[in-house]
């Protein structure tokens, strides 16, 4: 179940029960969290070779994505044929890397990237913090060209 505030603004707390070897077991997590989590539905939260991506929004037109890029870890190179990404570093120093150039991005740095344009975003020395806009909301759009964890082609968990 889940507690939220009026409007469902915020989540107070969230709670999971389940029941293993007959034993009846309950989870709570209690805090003032802007998180998607409800009584029906967990976080979608996607741990990765290079970090995590966690989906903070989503409608029928868009995704809000936080990602945390560990430090010396990049993406693949790849693009997304029928959406187009907007990237915002929220944190730390990165590089986005095209077929064509590299974009030295840091705090509050800006950019859109078109469908179909290969790309891939490093950290550079420390850890980054982006948020990931998407539209449309689509993970299975994405085609790898090369990837340093050795991932074929197709997102983690859709």
């Amino acid at each position: 179940g889940a507690y939220f505030s009026p409007h469902s603004t915020y989540r107070y707390a969230l709670w999971r029960h389940w029941d293993w070897q007959g034993h009846g077991n309950c989870v709570m997590f209690v805090g003032l969290n802007p998180s998607i989590a409800d009584e029906r539905m967990n976080d979608m939260t996607i741990k990765k070779p290079w970090g995590v991506e966690k989906e903070r929004y989503r409608d029928q037109n868009s995704s809000l994505w936080w990602l945390h890029i560990d430090a010396g870890k990049e993406t693949s190179m790849h693009c997304h044929p029928n959406k187009t990404t907007l990237l915002l570093v929220r944190g730390g120093e990165a590089t986005l890397t095209t077929l064509h150039a590299k974009h030295d991005m840091g705090k509050g740095t800006v950019v859109m990237i078109e469908a179909g344009a290969f790309h891939r975003t490093s950290s550079n020395g420390g850890p980054v913090v982006l948020y990931e806009v998407e539209f449309p909301p689509n993970k299975r759009d994405l085609v790898r060209l090369n990837d340093s964890y050795g991932r074929g082609q197709g997102y983690e968990r859709v």
